[in-house]
């Protein structure tokens, strides 16, 4: 059975490495990225290092809960269908991931009513999160919105052995922007190794992508990766193809790729390499999930 499914998941692989119709996979991370491999990625850049990369990225990657809709949301904003009204709390689960900007610090905690008590004590920031406008449309939806980071995303012997989350809160809306559908959030967490871990990732995700020849993506043409929480379950990754990038009128692109996507994959990072696209550096600095094109049967994300 064993040899059936990997024999089985290099040909789906092959068909994407062959640019044959579009084919688009998913792989689930088991504790320790038991499962995602070598054999998951198309044969053109079946390369271990591509494998380290991705792994390394993912862990970047964060289920994010907002527990608040804001009665300032217009138009297609609105989410008629997501709880029980606007201002009435409905949980709605997405994905974004961490970028940080620069080095982190120990902070006096900033959050209301914190839940670690109304005496003074720190907590350690800024972690920047991007995913959509429409998961957090403005402040108010910003400060109710949580982040989890889970043990096989995380850096270092304190998370080895368990399976515990690890939290962040959002303390403001750092930006955010309508004709791209993007918000950066601002982060702290009251984890004393999680903002040292991350910065340490970070240095090392920017190691290992360096160690990948170019001639690598140039093979892979229009590969595109996405991880994501879907349905705010375990981490999933999915494998298609970068199939066009469209101008808009704003600094961001739309990119239309077919990896698959669920309810909870909004804001998810989506790595491609593009012929297209000239100058830019290949499955470097995602595009960022946002919606589904059922015309079409693709997805959409900017950047």
């Amino acid at each position: 059975m064993a040899g059936r499914l990997r024999r089985a998941l290099r040909a789906v692989a092959d068909k994407i490495g062959k640019e044959e119709p579009v084919v688009s996979y998913t792989v689930r991370f088991e504790k320790d990225f038991g499962i995602f491999g070598l054999l998951h990625l198309p044969a053109n850049c079946r390369d271990q290092r591509v494998v380290h990369y991705l792994r390394l990225f993912s862990r970047m990657t964060v289920k994010l809960t907002t527990t608040h809709t804001s009665e300032e949301r217009e138009g297609a904003y609105k989410l008629m269908s997501l709880g029980d009204g606007v201002g009435m709390a409905p949980r709605r689960l997405a994905t974004g991931f961490a970028w940080l900007p620069g080095k982190t610090s120990e902070l006096k905690c900033p959050i209301q009513d914190c839940h670690h008590g109304p005496q003074p004590h720190s907590v350690y920031g800024y972690i920047r999160i991007i995913t959509n406008k429409h998961v957090v449309y403005n402040e108010d939806e910003a400060l109710a919105t949580q982040g989890e980071f889970w043990d096989e995303e995380v850096l270092g012997k304190a998370y080895s052995a368990s399976s515990r989350r690890i939290s962040v809160q959002c303390v403001s809306l750092e930006f955010c922007q309508e004709d791209n559908d993007a918000a950066h959030l601002w982060c702290v967490t009251h984890d004393p190794w999680l903002c040292s871990d991350l910065e340490l990732e970070m240095s090392e995700l920017r190691h290992r992508y360096s160690q990948i020849p170019l001639d690598i993506w140039e093979r892979a043409k229009s590969l595109c990766v996405t991880v994501s929480h879907p349905h705010g379950m375990r981490k999933m990754i999915t494998i298609g193809r970068h199939m066009r990038v469209v101008e808009t009128s704003s600094r961001s692109h739309a990119h239309y790729h077919s990896c698959a996507t669920c309810p909870g994959s909004s804001g998810a990072p989506v790595l491609y390499t593009s012929p297209e696209i000239q100058g830019a550096l290949p499955m470097w600095l995602p595009a960022v999930h946002s919606y589904y094109c059922p015309s079409e049967d693709i997805n959409c994300a900017f950047k």
